[in-house]
């Protein structure tokens, strides 16, 4: 039996790690979806750079939490969570990101990141999704995700078709233990199977 790794609030330390994991995301999520040109030019010193930023508050949406998945290799998985941005007028309290690189692991970081969202107040949430991405899309509908109606060009630059999905955030009376989310360091024993 394999042990899930624990899931734990981000630290500036674990920049590289996520963006590690966010790029090897992307080049699996977005092959055939964005121009291969996009996915070659992802820079792991780059992106480090900017979520060291974006986790020492430096950059990023004001509000927003990152949680991480660190097994014996390291950060394995992250998910963002935050308030909506008002620019966007979204009618929702709060949005959601996950990355992962276990099979499983996706769905586990979705809910500690939804369960963090109610114990903040937010009943309602939103992601964004590029239309192609099926695989994406399944996940979320798995999860209690819907398309809500509303279409836009992605914000990346290249302008690629999203849709936009909406969850009202399950309430939940378990506690962080119970999700295994922890402020204290990772201890995790074992080794989970890779995607």
């Amino acid at each position: 039996m394999n042990v899930a790794p624990p899931i734990r609030r981000a630290t500036p330390d674990d920049a590289a790690g996520i963006a590690r994991v966010q790029i090897d995301g992307w080049r699996r999520a977005y092959r055939g979806l964005l121009p291969g040109r996009v996915l070659a030019d992802l820079s792991l010193p780059e992106l480090t750079v900017t979520w060291a930023s974006i986790l020492r508050g430096e950059a990023g949406v004001p509000g927003s939490t990152n949680l991480v998945a660190v097994d014996d290799d390291g950060v394995c998985g992250f998910v963002c969570r935050g308030p909506v941005r008002i620019e966007r007028g979204e009618a929702a309290d709060a949005t959601v990101e996950v990355f992962a690189l276990y099979v499983g692991l996706g769905r586990s970081l979705m809910r500690a990141a939804l369960a963090g969202m109610w114990e903040d107040g937010h009943r309602t949430a939103v992601l964004w999704v590029l239309r192609g991405n099926m695989r994406a899309r399944r996940f979320y509908e798995r999860g209690g995700w819907r398309p809500d109606g509303a279409e836009r060009a992605s914000e990346d630059g290249l302008g690629l078709p999203s849709v936009r999905y909406r969850i009202q955030i399950p309430g939940t009376s378990r506690g962080s233990e119970d999700l295994r989310i922890s402020r204290d360091p990772p201890t995790f024993s074992g080794s989970p199977n890779r995607a």
